[in-house]
């Protein structure tokens, strides 16, 4: 079980962590995930944490939504670009805000 460094109680949930770290996903890395709470919906995320073969993925289109664990298997997650190429719509991250400052006279 430490192994996949993951807690006690989740391994327990998993079949096997076999080969976990045999993967390319890093934090902060930019994905196109499946919206849990709407599944026809894909939208731009971001990798928060890793442990061992589990992802908490953040849905960047709204601020303050927590992150959602998936598997590194999982069937929703896509990288950059698979909506646009499979004529899917992509939810897009929500802009930062630009802040308006008035030109010094």
């Amino acid at each position: 079980m430490t192994k996949c460094k993951a807690p006690k109680g989740v391994l327990t949930l998993l079949p096997s962590c076999q080969g976990t770290d045999e993967h390319e996903f890093e934090r902060g890395m930019k994905l196109e995930a499946v919206n849990p709470a709407n599944p026809n919906q894909i939208c731009a995320a971001t990798i928060t944490k890793i442990v061992g073969p589990l992802l908490w993925v953040h849905l960047d289109h709204q601020r303050g939504l927590p992150s959602h664990i998936q598997d590194i298997d999982s069937h929703n997650l896509f990288p950059v670009g698979w909506c646009e190429s499979n004529l899917y719509d992509l939810k897009p991250p929500v802009k930062a805000r630009r802040q308006h400052r008035r030109p010094s006279e």
